[in-house]
């Protein structure tokens, strides 16, 4: 039996994380469904992992052993392409759309020009 199952309408179901478990910036909420994971990508004593190696398959890890395997970047790495991209695109430098304003600018230079 798995020691983090808990009943949910009388099923035992093994406990599972939630989206905030993947370490996502903006996600909210318990990382699990018992609320037992205090980190993201944390496996707890009696929990598993799974993942895929190219080379060997589907793999799973079990209790500590799980946190020796070589987790995914969720950020990428400071100076590379992608941070100096994300860092220039901020979403508080956009605009947000205003397709009767835009419709309307059209309208103009089309008439002047």
């Amino acid at each position: 039996m798995d020691r983090r199952a808990c009943e949910i309408d009388k099923v035992l179901v093994t406990d599972f994380v939630t989206p905030a478990w993947f370490g996502y910036e903006n996600s909210a909420g318990p990382m699990d469904f018992k609320s037992d994971a205090k980190t993201a990508f944390k496996v707890l004593p009696g929990g598993y992992a799974q993942y895929f190696d190219a080379k060997k398959g589907w793999e799973q890890r079990n209790g500590e052993a799980a946190n020796l395997v070589q987790q995914h970047v969720i950020h990428p790495a400071l100076g590379s392409r992608r941070e100096r991209r994300a860092r220039e695109n901020r979403t508080e430098t956009w605009r947000p759309s205003d397709p009767v304003a835009e419709r309307n600018r059209l309208r103009v230079r089309l008439r002047e020009g």
